[in-house]
């Protein structure tokens, strides 16, 4: 990657900023991993405020945990609004048996989870409620030969005990990276990145910052582009393509 960036520069520009090859190595080195810590605070920012501003979720059955299964706490209703709060310091949410317009604020949301206690993000660890009679209300138990599979798109908040504190799963691969990023962004030991999207997302950020200040003569002049908007990162990247467009870029 570093010998196909350093192809396209211009070659004039390289030599007015050195002619010591192995200086432009160490300012091209210190220059990407600053671009890298700065993409990656832009995705956590992003992924938290999608957390700030909460979805609804599916309730799900764990199907593996560390204390047996009649004394794990089952939500009674299938759907569950979950929002994190100004604070970042705990989730607040509310079970129901139908989504409803859920207001700003915490009003809405009576119960809470401290983030403190959230020792792990667990993923494609629980299933979709077998049958829910959302009129009556109740929790369903899968029996013995229930058909019974982890979803891929669930995720589980573990206690240092293993102790599941929610089971969710959500509609799509881009809330599940919002939401399981998010929130090992927000733990004491924060900064591990569980899904492909914000890999590449935060990989594809930095390449784009790298090649505008490489291609900039000054290497300051030019920052990360603020227009791009966080999401599924390869149709937002190519939505915002015209950002650096060839109109930006100096001629040779």
């Amino acid at each position: 990657m570093e010998d196909d960036i350093m192809s396209k520069i211009p070659v004039r520009r390289v030599l007015r900023s050195s002619t010591d090859p192995t200086q432009f190595h160490v300012v091209y080195r210190n220059l990407r991993a600053k671009l890298s810590k700065e993409s990656f605070d832009f995705v956590r920012q992003q992924r938290i405020h999608c957390l700030m501003e909460g979805a609804w979720f599916r309730n799900g059955l764990p199907l593996a945990t560390a204390i047996p299964r009649d004394s794990v706490r089952r939500p009674t209703r299938p759907w569950r609004f979950l929002r994190l709060d100004n604070g970042q310091k705990r989730l607040h949410y509310v079970d129901s048996a139908e989504k409803f317009p859920v207001r700003k604020g915490l009003e809405d949301l009576p119960e809470r989870i401290d983030i403190s206690v959230i020792s792990e993000v667990a993923t494609g660890t629980c299933a979709p409620f077998p049958t829910i009679s959302t009129r009556d209300q109740i929790d369903v138990t899968p029996g013995p030969t229930s058909p019974t599979m982890a979803s891929p798109l669930s995720f589980s908040l573990l206690s240092s005990s293993g102790a599941s504190l929610a089971d969710q799963i959500v509609p799509d691969q881009a809330r599940w990276a919002d939401w399981t990023d998010g929130l090992n962004m927000l733990r004491r030991d924060g900064g591990h990145v569980a899904s492909p999207e914000t890999e590449v997302f935060v990989q594809a950020l930095t390449e784009i910052g790298l090649k505008i200040k490489l291609l900039d003569l000054s290497g300051e002049k030019v920052e990360i582009p603020s227009g791009l908007v966080a999401g599924p990162p390869l149709l937002r990247l190519i939505k915002n393509q015209n950002i650096i467009g060839q109109s930006h870029l100096p001629v040779a």
